[in-house]
């Protein structure tokens, strides 16, 4: 069965502005979007950051919409020096892309990873993993990038854990979203346990692996009702017709009390944060 594929999302680069304005708009009462979800961590750390720093980051994002980045990189400088994790981030994208009239400075920004990844960043940690996955920037390494996969997704970096989900489910080496086959790397039960660490931290997309990994019986003993459940809460987390039809299509077959019963372990199961969702 082949998979309807979740949309791309866009550079780091991109992600990380997009996020930045979106967080300066919300506190300025601006109507915008952020386009793309970033990771939690990130989102934290740019909140953090312009909690702290408002009025710098306001000046930021001017600078960033007259697209002067040398002059976002100036005002940054200060925020770095001091350890914030926000501004580190968003620089070392810069650093790592580049941008108009800004040319990359590649050592730079995997300096400030690293240096963000021995202090216990996970985004830094799962950034510099897909670089040695890609190859584009550092030499190609992909057992390097899948221990510090690993070493974010044990830290709790949800994205980290749905790759190495995909790894073990697929059986392939991930390298931003294309897999290479390799049938002898297949581990469905691992890939179910990835699935479902990360489903029990609220991730949508993730929920809705573990009721696809239920409903075909891949690492666990097939089971509709189990996965009725979980594309149930993955439907209700995230406004998705794919995941609403996932939902109802499972239940086709249900008796009244059956599909009571499924609603009633779905909302038990939110209801609890995810720890009582057994049968």
């Amino acid at each position: 069965m082949i998979r309807k594929k979740e949309p791309k999302i866009g550079s780091f680069r991109t992600l990380v502005g997009r996020a930045v304005i979106a967080i300066v708009a919300t506190t300025m009462l601006i109507a915008t979007t952020a386009g793309e979800a970033i990771s939690q961590q990130s989102s934290k750390a740019f909140e953090e950051s312009f909690r702290k720093n408002g009025d710098t980051w306001k000046e930021i994002v001017t600078a960033m919409n007259r697209n002067d980045f040398v002059q976002a990189e100036k005002i940054l400088q200060p925020l770095v020096r001091r350890g914030d994790a926000g501004a580190e981030i968003w620089l070392s994208s810069l650093y790592l892309e580049g941008a108009p009239g800004f040319p990359k400075k590649v050592k730079e920004g995997l300096d400030i990873l690293i240096n963000l990844d021995r202090r216990g960043n996970l985004e830094a940690t799962h950034s510099l993993a897909g670089l040695h996955a890609d190859g584009k920037v550092v030499p190609k390494d992909t057992n390097l990038a899948k221990k510090l996969y690993e070493k974010s997704a044990h830290g709790g970096h949800v994205e980290s854990m749905k790759l190495l989900a995909s790894f073990y489910e697929f059986g392939s080496e991930v390298v931003y979203g294309e897999f290479v086959k390799d049938n002898s790397k297949l581990n469905h039960r691992e890939a179910l346990r990835w699935y479902m660490m990360a489903a029990k931290s609220g991730d949508a997309s993730a929920q809705w692996n573990v009721g696809f990994m239920y409903q075909h019986g891949k690492g666990v003993p097939q089971s509709v009702m189990d996965s009725y459940v979980w594309y149930s809460i993955a439907a209700a987390n995230k406004s998705s017709d794919f995941y609403s039809q996932s939902r109802d299509k499972t239940a086709r077959d249900f008796s009244p009390r059956q599909l009571i019963i499924a609603q009633g372990r779905a909302k038990r199961c939110m209801a609890s944060g995810y720890k009582n969702c057994e049968d």
